[in-house]
């Protein structure tokens, strides 16, 4: 996994959702931009985007790393008895298919939090091409 520190007071410009995998549009701060892409995903939770995200941070964890915050965030669990039953066994079972946790957390709009199987940073020229070769472009 590339790092991400490249991103702070980057921008968060959306997200693209499609058969189980998701695609969420990246700026740096020099307005480079790039796509953070994510297969199989279990679960994901976007909130307040809006014109001008600027992003904090982002972090991802995977397996063992893999808090119950993480899969609580992830799956917009409280902190009731049968909500904390149903994030331990979400946690077991991000461990046992060796999940990641991705989450974006921001100064001004937009954050989000997901599990998936994988993640992958690439440029979005890149993205572009390879969206347009899967359709025979």
């Amino acid at each position: 996994m590339n790092s991400f520190e490249q991103f702070h007071d980057g921008f968060y410009n959306g997200l693209f959702i499609r058969e189980g995998s998701v695609d969420i549009f990246v700026a740096n701060e020099n307005k480079q931009r790039f796509v953070v892409s994510a297969r199989e995903v279990i679960a994901l939770v976007s909130t307040d985007i809006r014109a001008g995200n600027i992003i904090f941070d982002i972090v991802c964890r995977r397996g063992i790393e893999i808090t119950l915050d993480d899969i609580r965030e992830a799956h917009e669990f409280g902190h009731e008895p049968q909500d904390v039953s149903h994030a331990q066994r979400a946690m077991e079972q991000a461990r046992e298919l060796d999940l990641s946790f991705l989450a974006l957390s921001s100064s001004y709009g937009g954050t989000l939090a997901m599990l998936a199987k994988s993640f992958t940073l690439r440029t979005e020229e890149d993205w572009i091409k390879e969206l347009c070769a899967e359709a025979g472009l």
